[in-house]
């Protein structure tokens, strides 16, 4: 009653009485009834978290709301502390896998240098190579898990908060400002990466679904993550659901680039069916169409750039699949697209939609 007290009340979710209230809310998690189900979950999309698909998950979502009440642009000095003993740690993990590698193969040299049977030393030789890749491998293992920048553990928890929610919407601009001009593997390891795809899952999941207000909170989380999203916008692209595929598309116009590109085309030219590859035709006849967003730091390509790679790449590749089609309306759709990139290069104008296919 508390908790629901201070929600009706509406104070600043980080306010300190409502950072108390939240332990409580994991109590009501558990209790069955509609009502206040219901207004437990008004109540959590107020603190910025959604219902999880089990309660067991929005426990966690809580817990995890709990750990992280403030959120600020900075780092706080304990969490900074924190991440430098991590780095630290994981240094010193990875010394002792190579310590007693080399001392496997001084021992293995030396044992094959005094012992005089051929098989013996030979024995002596396989067994020590096998011991020294089994820790090497191990010594792998720490490097992989070892996280190239300690701050991105930090924010990724926070994503799972709502799209409308101030923590997650800073989480997301942080993250996706380390890959404005970089590649997400070179800045996070491949857990790191599968972990905020999740949430740029969610996102794609809501657009579909929620309201108009967090549908644009949501499209505007995935252009926060930029490059992050982008294996999610590709996986999502040929959605059954418009709204979904449209935005998926938008997105990927906004960050493109010539590595997207190329998988954009190699993904249409997998489908057999004129209707399966036509997302992907889409895309490729919107690629030069110019998109900005309210996202500070945020912005399309080079257009020269992409103009090159259109006349070398797009325009042949468009024209390679209007030959192979036999039905009149998908042609006329490929038509349509390779004409609206012409006109693009042409700077002429052009309709906002691509027309029916």
């Amino acid at each position: 009653q508390l908790s629901i007290k201070y929600l009706v009340e509406k104070p600043n979710p980080n306010s300190k009485k409502v950072v108390e209230a939240l332990p409580h809310l994991v109590r009501l998690v558990d209790n069955d009834s509609e009502t206040i189900q219901s207004v437990l979950e008004k109540t959590l999309m107020d603190f910025g978290i959604r219902k999880g698909a089990t309660k067991e998950e929005t426990k966690e979502r809580i817990k995890n709301r709990i750990k992280n009440p403030y959120f600020t642009k900075e780092m706080s000095p304990e969490v900074s502390s924190l991440n430098k003993k991590t780095s630290v740690q994981n240094k010193k993990d990875i010394v002792w896998p190579l310590v007693i590698a080399i001392i496997v193969v001084l021992l293995g040299g030396i044992g094959c240098t005094v012992i005089k049977k051929a098989v013996i030393r030979l024995a002596v030789f396989i067994l020590s190579v096998t011991i020294v890749a089994v820790i090497l491998n191990s010594g792998y293992n720490i490097l992989g898990n070892m996280s190239k920048n300690p701050e991105i553990g930090d924010l990724t928890p926070l994503l799972h908060f709502s799209p409308l929610d101030e923590s997650a919407m800073k989480s997301a601009q942080k993250l996706g400002d380390l890959v404005v001009d970089r590649k997400p593997e070179e800045v996070a390891t491949g857990k790191e990466i599968f972990r905020i795809n999740n949430a740029a899952q969610e996102w794609i999941n809501m657009i579909g679904t929620d309201t108009d207000k967090k549908h644009v909170a949501a499209k505007r989380q995935i252009e926060r993550l930029w490059k992050f999203s982008v294996p999610e916008l590709m996986e999502n692209m040929s959605s059954e659901t418009p709204k979904i595929r449209e935005t998926c598309i938008e997105a990927l116009v906004l960050m493109r680039d010539e590595e997207m590109i190329t998988i954009i085309m190699e993904k249409c030219k997998k489908e057999t069916e004129p209707i399966k590859k036509a997302p992907y035709l889409w895309a490729l006849g919107m690629i030069m169409d110019d998109r900005t967003t309210v996202i500070e730091n945020r912005k399309q390509s080079d257009k020269e750039k992409i103009k090159e790679i259109v006349k070398e790449q797009v325009i042949p590749f468009l024209e390679n699949e209007k030959k192979d089609m036999r039905e009149k309306e998908p042609k006329d759709f490929v038509e349509r697209m390779i004409k609206r990139l012409e006109d693009n290069l042409k700077k002429k104008e052009h309709p906002k939609e691509p027309g029916k296919f």
